[in-house]
């Protein structure tokens, strides 16, 4: 959902040419990437425990290694 949403903004700052758009892309991912992933992970890893670190160890976060 965050890369979906992330590339909304990146073609947005395309089809616009405006470095408006692209400073609310560079917030965004800022945020996404500093805030909101690790808050969900620090969420998942308690709630979950030694399955959540294994799973994170086996899975990428963003892409395919």
């Amino acid at each position: 959902m965050y890369v979906a949403e992330l590339a909304l903004w990146l073609g947005w700052t395309v089809f616009f040419g405006s470095i408006g758009v692209l400073i609310g892309f560079g917030v965004l991912l800022a945020t996404v990437y500093f805030v909101l992933v690790p808050l969900e992970e620090s969420g998942l890893e308690s709630a979950f425990g030694d399955v959540y670190i294994q799973y994170k160890e086996r899975v990428p976060r963003w892409f395919t290694k």
